[in-house]
C-alpha cells in the first residue's frame, strides 16, 4: 500500500506539474515567499562548504535561489514533470530524477541538503531510511534543512489543501517525534523556526540539523 501511494503521488505531481508549478509562484508571491527566503538564508549561512543538493526541488525556485549564491547546486525530484519545468526555469543547474529512500549519490557529496515541502510525501515507515541516506550523502559537519506539517497520521489525500489535481501522500508529526527520528538517525538538531501563519490551514515548522 505504502509503496503505491509514493507511486501515485509522483504519477500525481507528474500530471499537474505546470499548473502545480503556477500555484507555487502565486504562493510565494506574498510574505510566503519573502519567508522562505530568510530560511534559506540562514541555511547558507550555516553551510560548510559550497555543494548542495536541493531535494524535492519541485519546480526549481529554491535551486534558482541556491545557485545565485554562488553555491554549486544539484536539484532532485522523483517527478519527472516537475523536473522538466525546473530545468525550464533553470539553465545550468543540473537536474537528476532521485528517491530520497535511495539517493543516488556518493557518500560525502554534499556540504547541505535541503528539502523545502517534500519529506511529507514519504510513508513514516520509510522515513528513517531517508534521514539515513541524508546523513550518508552529507559531509562531516554538513546541514540538512527541511520542513514539514504538524499533525498526525498518514495516507493518501484525494483534495489536498494546497492544491487538487489528484491524490497525493502525506505524513504528519509532531516537534518531539521529529527531534527523536532526527537524533537515530544521527543528525544533531540545531534549531527550528515555525511559519508565522499557517498556510493553506496548515501548521509548518522548519529545522535544521547537522551530521556531527
Amino acid at each position: 500500500m505504502e509503496r503505491t501511494a509514493v507511486k501515485t503521488t509522483q504519477k500525481t505531481y507528474d500530471g499537474i506539474a505546470a499548473e502545480y508549478s503556477g500555484s507555487v509562484d502565486e504562493t510565494i508571491a506574498g510574505w510566503v515567499g519573502e519567508f522562505e527566503k530568510k530560511l534559506l538564508a540562514m541555511f547558507v549561512g550555516m553551510l560548510p562548504g559550497e555543494t548542495v543538493l536541493d531535494l524535492g526541488c519541485g519546480n526549481g525556485k529554491d535551486a534558482g535561489f541556491l545557485g545565485s549564491k554562488n553555491l554549486k547546486v544539484t536539484g532532485a525530484d522523483f517527478s519527472r514533470g516537475m523536473l522538466n519545468v525546473a530545468r525550464e526555469r533553470n539553465a545550468g543547474i543540473p537536474f537528476v530524477q532521485a528517491d530520497m529512500r535511495k539517493l543516488g549519490f556518493g557518500a560525502g557529496k554534499f556540504s547541505g541538503v535541503w528539502a523545502n515541502g517534500c519529506v511529507y510525501h514519504v510513508p513514516k515507515a520509510d522515513f528513517p531510511q531517508v534521514l539515513l541516506e541524508i546523513r550518508r550523502v552529507l559531509k562531516k559537519n554538513g546541514i540538512f534543512s527541511f520542513n514539514f506539517k504538524i499533525g498526525e497520521g498518514e495516507g493518501l489525500e484525494e483534495k489536498p489543501r494546497s492544491f487538487g489535481g489528484g491524490e497525493r501522500y502525506y505524513a504528519y508529526y509532531g516537534i518531539e517525534e521529529m527531534m527523536v527520528l532526527l537524533e537515530k538517525a544521527e543528525l544533531e538538531f540545531v534549531v527550528m523556526v515555525g511559519y508565522p501563519k499557517k498556510i493553506f490551514g496548515e501548521t509548518i515548522f522548519h529545522f535544521w540539523a547537522q551530521k556531527t
